[in-house]
């Protein structure tokens, strides 16, 4: 891919950066490129993207904050090719997980809220909606026709090569579909950190999946690609919000079928149902962007 190349990833960056106090010769170095809205860039090789830069902060500190996994950043194999290597080397961090060049990198739980928050973008957004999913099937295989509305439903479309899917969420792509497959399960074993998985199905569920699926069978990889948004989190909500009531009160305010179950952070609106709220970039509501989504649980 060509932002695997520092080169492709910086320019991006000119004559549209407009954060001058964040230098972008270092966000391409280490692996970011610049996405084309507000302020957001987004990592070639952990998939993290990041908005809302303040005076002060630090790229690379930033982008280990966020995605202290990163492979770049931790110095593991990539596919990176540096216009420096030298240059690449005093940029990334220090072998140890704890410290960025003299700041220390704190437990994702305990990053303050008033730091740049990870913005919640589908890897494609103009798939989020299953109409516009369903759509991509048109040349699908006809001998797993069947298998359309569940792939939908999982957040697939259609590639257009072999039986290859994606999701519009995660960017996960996975192909050799067998017959007695789940695409729900699929999901979870190749990208159990997919938002919109997390937003349908639950935790138990994500977790069991992973755990039934031994290493012998993921070295049969399905998975393709992967684009990373780790960084969520599920509430319990009380009863006190209100399970709706006759008059629909409850019901998604985007499409009026399903009940609302998510939470725009953070404003705190509930407003949508699992299934649509990936397909908004502001809440509906207040029309201010979103940094998360979240599933509620009613008691």
């Amino acid at each position: 891919m060509k932002y695997n190349h520092e080169q492709e990833r910086l320019k991006t960056f000119e004559n549209k950066w407009t954060k001058d106090f964040i230098d972008y010769h270092v966000l391409a170095r280490t692996g970011m490129y610049y996405i084309g809205l507000r302020d957001c860039v987004k990592c070639q090789f952990c998939h993290i993207t990041i908005s809302e830069w303040q005076v002060g902060d630090d790229p690379v500190c930033e982008h280990f904050k966020y995605s202290p996994t990163c492979p770049l950043l931790r110095r593991e194999r990539t596919r990176n090719i540096p216009s420096d290597i030298g240059a690449l080397n005093c940029a990334l961090p220090p072998r140890s997980p704890d410290e960025c060049g003299r700041i220390r990198i704190p437990p994702v739980d305990d990053i303050s809220p008033k730091a740049p928050p990870v913005q919640v973008i589908p890897a494609f957004p103009h798939y989020a909606l299953e109409e516009a999913r369903t759509t991509t099937f048109t040349e699908w295989p006809k001998v797993m026709r069947h298998k359309v509305p569940s792939l939908v439903e999982a957040g697939f479309f259609y590639t257009g090569r072999g039986d290859q899917v994606q999701c519009f969420s995660c960017g996960v792509t996975i192909n050799d579909w067998e017959e007695d497959d789940d695409p729900w399960v699929q999901h979870a074993v190749w990208q159990p950190d997919c938002k919109f998985l997390q937003l349908l199905r639950d935790k138990e569920f994500i977790e069991s999946c992973v755990a039934n699926y031994t290493e012998k069978e993921k070295t049969g990889s399905k998975r393709i690609e992967i684009e990373r948004n780790p960084y969520d989190r599920q509430i319990s909500m009380a009863s006190s919000l209100g399970t709706g009531d006759a008059d629909g009160n409850n019901l998604c305010k985007l499409c009026y079928l399903e009940e609302r179950n998510t939470v725009f952070l953070p404003c705190g609106h509930v407003v949508a149902c699992a299934k649509c709220a990936l397909s908004v970039d502001k809440c509906p509501v207040c029309r201010l962007p979103f940094t998360d989504i979240n599933r509620l649980y009613f008691s």
